[in-house]
């Protein structure tokens, strides 16, 4: 597998973890641009690289790498958004707490 698939495949493993921080933080709306835009988000090179800097057994690194994800995918997801015109207008960024969570 080449770096790019290993870095999906991780992307993806820290996406679909149930109760995970990364997986709640994408929309899950329904229509064509929310899918195109939720796809994009996990495609985009900076959640790529995020992702390869994974190392699986460094819990560490885990946390610190779903805290960056956490953050980076909606932040593209909503550039996504209004780039397509379907963006909701007004409201406010999410409160970051001060331990990442």
């Amino acid at each position: 597998m080449t770096i790019r698939a290993f870095a999906l495949v991780g992307l993806l493993g820290l996406a679909a973890c149930g109760g995970g921080v990364v997986g709640r933080n994408l929309p899950n709306e329904p229509g064509p641009d929310a899918e195109a835009c939720r796809r994009e988000a996990l495609n985009d090179p900076e959640a790529r690289r995020i992702a390869s800097t994974n190392v699986a057994g460094n819990l560490a690194q885990e946390d610190r790498v779903r805290r960056e994800l956490a953050e980076a995918l909606p932040r593209i997801y909503n550039a996504c958004m209004r780039r397509r015109g379907a963006a909701s207008q007004g409201g406010v960024e999410r409160v970051r707490s001060s331990s990442g969570w």
